[in-house]
């Protein structure tokens, strides 16, 4: 609680060093606070709206903070030198989900939500450290993203969305390789909800709900991350004859109308069970048990799981 400032509240924060942590406030503030003894190092007016999401890149540059507002552009401060040492995405956008921000150390760069101000937005970016106002796509989901989280002993990417499912990629895959066709990638598991109020009263599920998780999913082909339009080469156009203008007209607005569907895809926008959905994902730290993950779900629901690959030979 910051003093003489009751009506601001701190909304976000991740761990700078073992006794620093970064704190992200509702006035677009972020302060650096000393653990023990505990006392407020500095505040930096950041955003000019509450702070979502906050992502330090601890332990490579544990003061390198990467903020996402619910209104405005994603920046990047280094609380080591805050007055000149800042930068940003130059797109508006409003974000309003958070556990979508973090640091890969072996990228040196951020995984978040792609800043755009398309209200069906599913794709996921990567902004390096030193060159953060480009952005590079490296994955389009089938539903809204809901939370993410990086290998800390590898680069495997976990995307968790609205409709329960979890899916693993590589992004660097992505990344290096930019003129290879649409990499793989695996849906893990997919979580489904059922609410109690669809139980009869006189059955055992009446009182919390059900859940299930479908996994065994084959891998699948991603969706281009570079743009989901292709765009046709200028050809030398003929001139039309007068019985042909009411049909050259009505094509190029049926093209048109196809162009916009591929962006504007309306199946992203479908509004799943809320206790459906992956609310957060971590993989394990410890350098035996890195391909460890736990994958928590709203409705209440935690899995832990082994997704490695033992290489024993036969």
């Amino acid at each position: 609680m910051l003093e003489n400032e009751a009506s601001v509240k701190a909304t976000a924060m991740a761990w700078a060093t073992s006794n620093r942590l970064v704190v992200g406030y509702s006035d677009g503030s972020i302060a650096l606070w000393s653990v023990y003894p505990c006392f407020l190092i500095s505040r930096h007016p950041v955003h000019h709206s509450l702070i979502v999401d906050l992502s330090t890149g601890y332990p490579s540059h544990p003061f390198l903070v990467a903020s996402t507002p619910i209104g405005g552009v994603t920046k990047l401060v280094d609380l080591s030198r805050p007055t000149f040492e800042t930068t940003e995405v130059q797109t508006n956008a409003v974000s309003w989900q958070p556990n979508m921000l973090a640091y890969s150390r072996h990228l040196q760069g951020f995984y978040s939500v792609y800043p755009s101000a398309n209200a069906l937005n599913t794709m996921v970016a990567f902004l390096h450290q030193r060159f953060f106002p480009i952005v590079r796509r490296v994955f389009v989901g089938e539903s809204y993203n809901s939370s993410l989280a990086v290998g800390r002993t590898h680069p495997f990417l976990l995307i968790g969305s609205t409709d329960g499912s979890l899916w693993s990629l590589n992004p660097q895959v992505e990344l290096f390789n930019s003129r290879r066709g649409p990499t793989d990638r695996l849906r893990i598991f997919q979580h489904e909800h059922r609410p109690k109020e669809l139980f009869p009263a006189d059955s055992p599920a009446s009182e919390r709900g059900a859940s299930r998780f479908l996994h065994g999913f084959a891998v699948e082909k991603g969706r281009r991350p570079k743009g989901e339009v292709k765009v046709q080469p200028a050809k030398k156009q003929k001139r039309p004859k007068k019985a042909d203008v009411g049909a050259v007209e009505g094509g190029a607005d049926d093209d048109d109308d196809e162009e916009a569907a591929s962006v504007m895809d309306p199946t992203r926008g479908i509004v799943y069970e809320p206790l459906s959905r992956v609310t957060s994902i971590e993989w394990n730290p410890n350098q035996d048990f890195g391909c460890w993950a736990a994958a928590a779900t709203a409705s209440g629901l935690v899995r832990i799981m082994d997704l490695g690959l033992d290489n024993v030979p036969s």
